[in-house]
């Protein structure tokens, strides 16, 4: 049985307020997916990767060459979703919550007894466990305890992910974006991890660090990939505004120059468009060359959107 939880996390693992709980309504969802689609995710969650199908191509083959489909956990089981396509779906979800791994679903025009379709197939149900609908939300877990959670905040019974600052200043930075994928610093920024940097670029880091300041773990971190135009989105938020400014400078001095744990310079696979701090994020924005990598994946380090690099000893 494939177990879709696992590789949401190892695909993850790269790298003013907004309101609590958000009530489920009827109707269409006025705001923007990617807002909609974090204010589903508990207070307390790891990490949320959002997939905004109505802004991506009608191909699913064409999305996947253009690194849009990476972090979608259904892409992989398109072929067993006889009663409708991915792209009638407005937007997609998978949530790590405290209590176990979750999707989400914006059913767009779908009605309730076509989106549950699918789970009328054993291995399917088996696969994604327990569904529910609310409004124009689906929910689906094999943690019942995680479903739960979900459904009590898109009820407004509980506090959403939203609530946190630097989650909020993230998301702020994504309207129009067709897939974005949030991760929190606890999870990320394990002290054992490997950087992926030889000695040489840790020692050509470490000069940029005494010049600038030495990179911080982020509170959370964020990756975004929109289509019109295309552009990718590195965000980290940290704890206060001047954190985040001092951060700022270190990582802005990684976005040109040698690509560090990767191939040739930053500027041949990215040309950065605008950089800026909002609240306590900081926040560059890039158009691809021609030469890019996915960068939706974790295809490498991206320094300058990660974590800290440990000191050896």
């Amino acid at each position: 049985m494939r177990r879709w939880w696992a590789p949401v996390l190892a695909a993850l693992v790269l790298l003013g307020a907004v309101g609590g709980a958000w009530a489920v309504t009827r109707g269409a969802d006025a705001r923007d997916p990617i807002v909609a689609a974090v204010s589903a995710a508990p207070d307390g969650s790891r990490s949320v990767s959002v997939t905004v199908w109505s802004r991506l191509p009608k191909s699913l083959d064409q999305a996947s060459l253009q690194d849009l489909t990476s972090v979608s956990i259904l892409a992989e089981y398109a072929d067993e979703l006889k009663d409708w396509t991915l792209t009638d779906l407005d937007w997609e979800a998978s949530i790590a919550t405290k209590d176990g791994q979750v999707l989400v679903l914006g059913l767009g025009e779908l009605d309730e007894k076509t989106a549950k379709k699918p789970w009328d197939d054993a291995a399917f149900a088996s696969t994604f466990g327990k569904v529910e609908v609310h409004g124009r939300t689906l929910i689906a877990s094999p943690s019942d305890q995680a479903l739960d959670a979900v459904v009590s905040t898109l009820s407004g019974r509980t506090t959403s992910l939203m609530a946190d600052r630097a989650v909020a200043s993230l998301v702020s930075a994504t309207p129009g974006r067709a897939m974005a994928q949030l991760q929190s610093g606890t999870l990320a920024c394990d002290p054992d991890r490997d950087p992926g940097l030889d000695a040489d670029e840790i020692e050509a880091l470490r000069r940029l660090e005494e010049q600038h300041a030495p990179l911080a773990d982020p509170r959370w971190m964020m990756r975004a990939l929109g289509t019109d135009p295309r552009r990718y989105v590195f965000a980290t938020a940290f704890d206060t505004p001047d954190v985040a400014r001092q951060q700022a400078t270190i990582r802005a001095a990684l976005t040109t120059g040698s690509f560090l744990g990767r191939y040739g310079k930053v500027e041949d696979s990215l040309i950065e468009r605008s950089a800026r701090v909002d609240g306590a994020a900081a926040v560059f924005d890039f158009e691809p060359t021609a030469e890019a990598e996915p960068y939706m994946v974790d295809s490498g380090p991206v320094v300058f959107a990660g974590c800290s690099v440990p000191r050896p000893g």
